[in-house]
């Protein structure tokens, strides 16, 4: 018997969320590994503050940037830092004193689309991590499925 807690419908919600963890990791994944190597331009920050409700609901908030630098003559603007953002306080906040507002930076560029940018190219170090963890939910899902449809 497999008991009360384990039915179909709480099969199927660990299969999607499963799924969906694995899928947010693989895009992270591989357009992380596509950023390192992009070109890289000089460009600076224009802007950099940390968002007050982030601070007020959960006492920190990652970096936001507003950076703008030049492809071909043309002048663009980005704020991602890096995909998939910041997991640790403490990487957080060294980002932020990192790009103050005036500060140089690099900015890597999609060659295909240059207005889409990055400072710190690569793939998050967690993402391999999320993966995994996506695909465990998945097959727990799918072994208590098929156990409930056995029963």
């Amino acid at each position: 018997m497999i008991g009360p807690l384990i039915d179909p419908v709480g099969a199927t919600v660990l299969t999607v969320f499963g799924v969906s963890e694995a899928a947010v990791a693989l895009d992270l994944l591989t357009t992380g590994r596509r950023s390192a190597s992009w070109p890289r331009v000089r460009g600076f920050v224009r802007r950099a503050w940390t968002p007050l409700l982030g601070q007020v609901l959960t006492g920190w908030a990652p970096p936001r940037l507003d950076y703008e630098y030049v492809v071909d003559g043309v002048l663009h603007h980005g704020s991602r830092v890096r995909y998939g953002g910041y997991l640790w306080l403490n990487p957080a906040r060294r980002a932020r004193y990192r790009y103050e507002a005036g500060a140089q930076v690099d900015v890597y560029y999609d060659p295909r689309k240059p207005d889409r940018a990055v400072l710190e190219p690569g793939p998050p170090g967690y993402a391999l991590l999320m993966l995994l963890t996506g695909a465990l939910f998945v097959a727990a899902g799918l072994y208590f499925g098929f156990l409930s449809a056995a029963a």
